[in-house]
């Protein structure tokens, strides 16, 4: 929460100024629990959870002297209230890979051969599908995977064969696959703008072999924010930058 921060950095100054005691006393504290779980250990954001009594306190001595300044206090709490409208309203309109879900469930035929690549992107897929992606990679499959392999076709959405291959790990395959597409009649693929295998030169193959294709559509502008993927880091101004959250997703009518 940067206004938080913003608080907490005024707090020490005004300590410092007015309570310097107590300022060393907090950066002593701070300076050797950083050494131990940082330098000497590793960081983790829950690390930081003991030093949230000390950050509540310099943030309150903070905005106690910031009250004082009412006309300063009225703009940082005006400004959070901007962005969190902003983003309410981004989540209600959905992130990019289930919009465009949404879209394939409406405009492609149930039970079409489709392949989807992109991070967590996944749709419903048929028993011979589930089965195909086994073979491919076993460990591949996820729990929703297990649970239509079980239960049958999903009663809420459409299923498609598809094949998700965000969790695909097989060498052979991707070394292979535009062969792979066309011995299998493959229709469609669906195509995330970020390298979902961490290969940039495969990556770019899969680039190339969709360009062949007919793009349909495409959801997303790569945008730094993601609900599904915890990706809140970046400036706020952001949020009016873009549409839609998520990375950018097309599909593509293979030939």
């Amino acid at each position: 929460e940067p206004i938080f921060i913003l608080f907490f950095i005024v707090g020490l100054f005004f300590l410092l100024r007015d309570r310097p005691k107590i300022f060393w006393i907090f950066a002593i504290f701070f300076t050797i629990y950083a050494f131990i779980f940082y330098l000497a250990f590793r960081f983790e954001e829950r690390f930081l959870t003991p030093l949230l009594p000390i950050i509540v306190l310099a943030a309150g001595f903070g905005f106690t002297e910031l009250y004082k300044r009412r006309a300063i206090i009225a703009v940082l709490l005006l400004l959070p209230a901007v962005f969190s409208l902003r983003f309410s309203y981004l989540v209600y309109q959905d992130d990019s890979r289930a919009n465009l879900r949404a879209w394939g469930e409406n405009n492609i035929p149930e039970g079409s051969r489709i392949m989807a690549g992109a991070r967590l992107m996944r749709l419903s897929s048929t028993r011979e599908a589930i089965y195909e992606q086994k073979i491919l990679d076993e460990k591949s499959l996820r729990q929703a995977d297990r649970s239509e392999l079980y239960f049958g076709r999903s009663p809420i959405y459409k299923s498609f064969h598809a094949i998700n291959l965000y969790s695909v790990q097989n060498n052979d395959f991707y070394e292979n696959f535009e062969k792979y597409f066309k011995d299998n009649s493959y229709e469609y693929l669906i195509l995330s703008r970020e390298d979902f295998m961490k290969n940039p030169r495969l990556y770019q193959k899969f680039r190339d072999f969709a360009n062949k294709g007919e793009l349909l559509v495409s959801f997303g502008q790569d945008a730094g924010f993601s609900i599904s993927e915890s990706k809140l880091g970046r400036s706020p101004i952001e949020l009016f930058k873009i549409k839609e959250l998520g990375p950018e997703v097309a599909v593509y009518k293979l030939r």
